[in-house]
């Protein structure tokens, strides 16, 4: 994305951040290098930590885990949606 448009984009929407996992969380649990943080010096020193402090990497699976784990529910989508309709027919 060009920087005219990401500049664009950023005046109308209003979210720290752009990952699914960060948004629900409201932290960074995924780097998001987006931009003029998306450059070989930036990735290469996130990948470095990551190499030096395997912690990290498995913090970041189990924060993900646990997000992954709060947004199932125990019936499927179908028969969600069929109760929705039903509530809204009566």
């Amino acid at each position: 994305m060009n920087f005219l448009n990401f500049f664009i984009i950023k005046l109308l929407i209003k979210v720290r951040y752009a990952n699914i996992f960060n948004i629900i969380s409201n932290s960074e649990i995924i780097p998001e290098l987006l931009q003029s943080r998306c450059n070989p010096k930036t990735i290469y020193e996130f990948v470095e930590s990551y190499i030096k402090n395997p912690k990290l990497g498995k913090t970041q699976i189990l924060n993900c885990n646990k997000i992954l784990d709060e947004m199932k529910i125990d019936t499927s989508s179908t028969e969600k949606v069929a109760n929705i309709l039903n509530k809204s027919l009566n």
